[in-house]
């Protein structure tokens, strides 16, 4: 019993911390301060991260020690971080697995909360709550670097009260409410931040928890599995077409123009940097923002890596028996993925601590 407390501790300051620097440091703050709390927390996060190897099994462990050599041979050779991100999610998610399902949301939803109110006063020190767009104008962001990452933050807010509720068991008719509740502010606020995707998306999850709600369907775990599988690699290979036949074609030039210039910027990339690395990670920080995330995630960990990432996850989701807010929460954040990249970050994705927290049978 006592251990288990301090696993959930060491989980709960671990979320909290990582997720702090997240907000920090996705926010418009101008001062000199933010660089060096950006080293401290990265330093703080990264030995939380070695200590998580008290609490997981022994092949976690040597999953974890690959992600630390391959981050140390990217830095030195590459000046490559971006393991770094991979390492610390690894290492979350895996210590999520010795804590029970409930538990683990509970905490999330709490520390969201709590993350929402301690970083209320950072805010006010952000040089801008709006940016100017020359295409819709004025865009919210509520202090935050742009407005997509708002938009992401305020959608896995959404999944995870909606979430939340679904696991507490609360009656049909109160879910709705809670559902068309929370949709209501948040949608003003993806509005007026100008993000269509992130409006689309906000819809989709909205009828989504509307679907799993109301209905007696069952998901089939094998066949979702593989549904998810799917996607990832149509949207993979959707990016990386789009990317390559930039300049084939005036169609795919409307496209990077409906994307916001997402299509040249990784066209950029692809034509300087060549092929995908195979054993080693590249350095794309001069072509940011890439915020095609599988054109970013094979080029800055490599192609071996970035498929065992993408097996890992593919293997617990094989394994575990999912509801069906579960399943609309994983397409959520798979979603984000066409034309975000914020896959690898615990805050902007919920689904991987639903997917990976140890379910007990009362709980299904």
């Amino acid at each position: 019993m006592k251990k288990n407390r301090n696993i959930t501790f060491f989980f709960m300051v671990f979320y909290f911390l990582y997720s702090f620097k997240t907000v920090l440091l996705s926010s418009a703050i101008e001062d000199p301060s933010i660089d060096f709390l950006k080293n401290l927390f990265n330093a703080i996060t990264l030995l939380m991260a070695g200590i998580s190897f008290l609490y997981i099994p022994p092949l976690r462990k040597l999953i974890l020690i690959l992600f630390l050599f391959l981050l140390t041979i990217n830095y030195v050779f590459y000046s490559s971080l971006a393991f770094y991100s991979y390492f610390v999610l690894l290492s979350l998610i895996f210590v999520s697995e010795k804590i029970s399902h409930y538990e683990v949301v509970k905490l999330i939803f709490f520390l969201n909360i709590l993350l929402i109110i301690t970083i209320m006063p950072f805010v006010f020190f952000s040089n801008t709550f709006y940016v100017f767009d020359e295409r819709f104008g004025y865009r919210l962001t509520l202090g935050f670097g742009n407005s997509n990452v708002m938009t992401q933050f305020f959608i896995m807010f959404y999944c995870i009260i909606n979430y939340f509720f679904a696991i507490k068991k609360t009656k049909v008719g109160s879910r709705n409410i809670i559902a068309i509740l929370t949709l209501t502010p948040i949608i003003v606020l993806i509005y007026l931040s100008g993000s269509r995707t992130g409006l689309m998306m906000l819809i989709l999850c909205f009828l989504g928890f509307l679907w799993a709600i109301n209905t007696r369907v069952k998901v089939y775990n094998k066949r979702f599995s593989y549904l998810y599988l799917l996607m990832i690699c149509a949207i993979a290979l959707f990016q990386f077409y789009l990317a390559n036949n930039f300049n084939a074609n005036g169609l795919l030039i409307t496209i990077n123009q409906i994307l916001a210039g997402r299509v040249f910027y990784s066209y950029k990339l692809l034509s300087a940097l060549g092929g995908i690395p195979i054993f080693h990670g590249l350095n794309i920080d001069s072509y940011m923002p890439i915020d095609f995330y599988y054109i970013q995630v094979f080029y800055s960990l490599g192609a071996i890596s970035a498929v065992c990432f993408f097996y890992i996850i593919f293997s617990k989701l094989t394994s575990v028996k999912l509801t069906k807010s579960a399943a609309v929460v994983l397409f959520t954040c798979l979603m984000a993925t066409a034309t975000e990249s914020y896959f690898m970050i615990p805050l902007y994705n919920f689904s991987l601590f639903i997917l990976f927290s140890r379910i007990d049978r009362s709980e299904i």
